[in-house]
């Protein structure tokens, strides 16, 4: 009851910070949203407190997709100027007509003919050859042909070439007036424009640069500018609730029946285990920001400051939360910016977890998960994850034959950095996946495949019933705004996308349930 009780708070508490969200965001009536937002899980904790049996999961499920169609139609926040104009070049990436589209110009982008003469001048005709400037009411529209040919074996990439040429000349010529894109075009229509259609071999080279006035900067960080003083009470909190976390599982596992007196008596001998788990916690979550912060100041990036997710169940963390207050210079920065902070946590959690493990004891697997929000931690489940079980059968040599493990703090810790770690990897907007997958199949693909996961992941968590339940909540504090990059056109090598694919890969491994297939071959009954 404890337990239950805690976590309704910890959801009404998740509410008001989404509130909060909502409310920075420009969202006109955050309360409703509110309301709508954790209606599902509320019931669904509210349910097994009061009926002491599961909600139905048709019945949740059908509540739960509901309440997320009401959010997403009603949580239409007002854009910035700079995303009002990014969406207008985006939407001309796909647009069949941009060559005849009247100009529809606004003050800040109307050009003079001199001053048309002069952009004109900033394209050279080896490197991109101009066809078109057309006026939008938020950006300047150039479309044309690329005809810069790098050398054989030179390393060098077209597009980044022409981008660095031509953004260096607008710059000599305008100074900052202008914010420069590299944008590829949608060639796959069948209804292109004949007049620039002129073979086959050139559609596949036809690109624009969209020029969007540098006074949409001044505006565009409200939208994920949030108070320093927000960030650090939150910090407090978590470190809290993970200290409470690791002594807390600690007595539940030394202490069965529930007898509060005998809990109390303990506390203070078994704190020194949350000790242990809230610095093995605080270790990760530091290498992240770190990791984090170097690829901000290697690319001049501005970030928000991280808020962090306190929660009272499962982890005692939910993970943490970053905003971009500045534009990307090109998507090989956002793949470092979604890679790097990740493959730093995760590794420095794998080395936690395998530290633990060692000294760890095998337990009885319990018939039924605790609570919705607490499943399988006490004792933990391996069955819960692929990863998780095939490194702990590996290092200690098929021990836990059950599946169910009493986990030392440590272990615990590295299983909480995993669980961060695949998390933020999920495909959804701000997060680093989606910054990932952002960086590897463009822009034009983010969107659908956020949704497609969204779903997926909803679905996994509500079979499994595992750990991986808590964590779908970050979901609905999860923006699917997506970051300007200003050379969207050039690709990652293969190099790169072998690590996105692979990172990717690893993130499937940790969330997903073991099929029952291959528990003979873990050697788990």
């Amino acid at each position: 009851m404890l337990i239950g009780v805690g976590n309704l708070l910890t959801l009404l508490g998740l509410g008001i910070f989404a509130a909060y969200l909502s409310i920075r965001r420009g969202v006109k009536s955050p309360v409703p949203l509110w309301v709508i937002l954790l209606f599902a899980p509320i019931l669904l904790v509210g349910w097994e407190i009061l009926g002491q049996r599961p909600l139905p999961q048709f019945l949740f499920i059908s509540i739960y997709l509901i309440c997320t169609w009401m959010y997403f139609r009603l949580a239409r926040s007002e854009m910035s100027t700079l995303d009002v104009a990014y969406e207008e070049v985006l939407a001309a990436a796909i647009a069949t007509d941009i060559s005849i589209k009247p100009s529809l110009p606004s003050p800040s982008t109307q050009l003079t003919k001199g001053e048309e003469a002069r952009l004109k001048d900033c394209f050279p005709l080896s490197v991109f050859y101009l066809q078109s400037i057309k006026y939008y009411s938020q950006a300047i529209i150039c479309q044309g042909q690329l005809r810069y040919k790098p050398k054989l074996k030179s390393g060098e990439v077209a597009t980044a070439i022409a981008y660095k040429s031509i953004c260096h000349n607008i710059q000599q010529k305008f100074g900052d007036r202008f914010l420069v894109l590299l944008q590829e075009r949608d060639t796959h229509s069948s209804d292109s424009d004949p007049e620039t259609d002129t073979d086959s071999n050139s559609s596949k080279d036809r690109y624009y640069f969209a020029l969007i006035p540098s006074a949409s900067l001044d505006r565009a960080s409200g939208r994920s500018g949030s108070s320093s003083a927000l960030s650090v009470v939150l910090l407090l909190v978590t470190l809290l609730t993970l200290l409470w976390t690791g002594t807390h599982l600690t007595i539940s596992v030394a202490t069965e029946p529930f007898d509060f007196a005998k809990i109390f008596a303990d506390a203070m001998a078994l704190t020194q285990d949350g000790i242990a788990y809230l610095l093995g916690a605080v270790a990760i979550f530091g290498c992240r920001e770190l990791a984090r912060d170097r690829v901000a100041k290697q690319y001049q990036l501005q970030i928000s400051p991280t808020h962090f997710i306190p929660f009272v169940g499962s982890f005692g963390c939910l993970g943490s939360l970053t905003w971009l207050r500045s534009v990307v210079p090109h998507r090989r920065a956002l793949f470092d910016l979604a890679i790097v902070p990740s493959v730093a946590g995760f590794l420095l959690s794998l080395f936690l977890f395998v530290l633990g493990i060692l000294q760890s004891d095998s337990a009885v697997q319990p018939a039924t998960p605790s609570n919705f929000l607490t499943a399988y931690l006490v004792p933990f489940n391996l069955k819960s994850s692929i990863l998780m079980a095939t490194v702990a059968q590996a290092i200690a040599w098929g021990k836990f034959s059950t599946g169910a493990v009493d986990l030392h703090p440590l272990a615990l810790a590295g299983c909480l950095g995993l669980a961060i770690s695949a998390i933020g990897l999920i495909p959804l907007g701000t997060l680093e996946g989606g910054h990932l997958i952002h960086a590897m199949f463009g822009i034009s693909r983010v969107a659908t495949i956020g949704k497609i996961s969204r779903l997926l992941l909803l679905t996994l968590s509500l079979v499994a019933r595992s750990w991986l339940c808590a964590f779908v909540l970050v979901l609905f504090l999860v923006d699917s705004y997506r970051p300007p990059v200003l050379d969207e056109a050039t690709e990652l090598n293969n190099w790169h996308d072998a690590i996105g694919f692979l990172s990717l890969a690893l993130m499937l491994l940790v969330i997903s349930p073991v099929p029952k297939f291959c528990l003979p071959l873990l050697g788990i009954n």
